[in-house]
């Protein structure tokens, strides 16, 4: 029997938070575990395309400074107006992508 995009959304949601692995969560629920990782893939392509959209308006500069003699590791320095954030290194993507996001809603 074929189900539908929310039936695999709550499972897939289900499974995230349970922290089961998606085999061993399909096998107990009775899944196709290929079908369940399927649906995950495909959801969270989607919700990082809804990220990106709704980050593009607000784009932020973003510039990685070249490490000189006297500094060893790399930094990353964030700019959005006056605001300057320095950083130690490259942040995660996802954290880099809320900051962009909590500074759309400041403005």
């Amino acid at each position: 029997m074929r189900q539908g995009e929310e039936f695999w959304k709550a499972h897939v949601q289900a499974q995230r938070q349970c922290g089961q692995s998606r085999v061993a969560y399909a096998a107990e629920h009775g899944l196709s575990a290929q079908s369940l990782g399927w649906w995950a893939r495909k959801l969270e392509a989607r919700e990082a395309g809804a990220v990106a959209t709704s980050l593009a308006p607000g784009f932020v500069a973003l510039r990685l400074a070249a490490s000189d003699a006297t500094t060893a590791a790399p930094r990353c320095v964030v700019r959005a107006g006056a605001l300057e954030l320095e950083l130690p290194g490259l942040p995660p993507p996802q954290w880099l992508a809320g900051f962009v996001h909590a500074l759309g809603q400041v403005r």
